[in-house]
């Protein structure tokens, strides 16, 4: 099996385009895993390779997220195999927890070529759009401004992580919530009735309170002005590995998912959410919790 980790965007469609002449001989099989470092795709490729025996696959790391491969002659029981093997590698390479959704699936593209190609052409869109997100941080806001800001929390790093400390002996719980709406955050304020709510309206504000008050819950929307709800949780867990941090979403797609699992948060929260879905969260939290942060709601 070959590991493609350079050019990929050019070489996976032209071999997707050679597969769309024959699809009949072709197997393939996706999953997600955000910055796969190489040493584990070539383990994850050597075992793979055994268990599908082709004379010709491939597996290609494309935009950041995507694990393709792509297999010509293998038969269903070693896909299905293969599969499996890539998904328990997968896990444990990323110590994902079993409550944890992970999905790698297999195509038969003899049976299953036209839902590959649709999927297919999906990603491929969504890994362009990806690729240029970066550039575009908001219409009213430069990038230098985001840069700026993530660097002089950086500067300060043994100072924020000092200040973290104090929620340890702190008693109750202390939230905060992070939107650019006020209604959410609001709602936020109702649901969590019993707790200490702490509230940001942008990215830059969540990462100031965070480690200025070291708040013992994040619930965060991903869409934020100057820095995103992503860049925010990388910063937090850089810094602070013992986070606990809610995702919340309007497009709680596989990708976003995976992506929130990858960097370490422990709840994803699709909008318009309930009240029970967000309470859930807190219990889990409370399970772990010293008996002084536990609160009765």
């Amino acid at each position: 099996m070959e590991l493609v980790l350079e050019e990929v965007e050019s070489q996976i469609q032209q071999l997707v385009k050679k597969v769309s002449d024959y699809p009949v001989a072709w197997r393939a099989i996706h999953c997600l895993w955000t910055g796969a470092p190489q040493s584990a795709l070539e383990e994850l490729v050597s075992g793979a390779d055994l268990i599908l025996d082709s004379d010709e696959s491939y597996l290609f790391q494309w935009g950041g997220d995507d694990i393709f491969i792509l297999v010509k002659g293998t038969r269903k029981e070693p896909l299905e195999k293969a599969r499996h093997f890539i998904e328990n590698f997968a896990r444990k390479k990323m110590r994902l927890k079993d409550d944890v959704p992970y999905d790698v699936k297999s195509y038969d593209l003899s049976i299953a070529w036209d839902e590959f190609k649709e999927f297919f052409k999906k990603r491929q869109q969504e890994i362009l759009h990806q690729n240029k997100e970066p550039e575009v941080v908001h219409q009213s806001i430069r990038r230098e401004e985001k840069e700026d800001v993530i660097r002089l929390i950086k500067s300060k790093a043994k100072e924020k992580k000092a200040a973290l400390k104090k929620r340890i002996k702190r008693p109750g719980v202390t939230i905060l919530a992070v939107d650019e709406d006020a209604n959410t955050l609001s709602l936020i304020d109702g649901i969590c009735k019993g707790y200490r709510v702490l509230r940001a309206a942008s990215g830059e504000e969540a990462l100031e309170k965070y480690f200025d008050e070291a708040p013992d819950i994040v619930i965060m929307d991903t869409h934020l002005p100057v820095i995103d709800g992503w860049e925010v949780v990388k910063n937090i867990y850089e810094m602070d590995d013992k986070a606990f941090v809610i995702m919340v979403t309007a497009h709680a797609d596989q990708v976003a998912v995976q992506k929130a699992v990858q960097f370490g948060v422990k709840g994803f929260v699709k909008k318009p959410f309930s009240q029970a879905k967000v309470e859930q969260y807190l219990e889990r939290f409370g399970q772990s919790a010293p008996v002084h942060k536990r609160v009765q709601v």
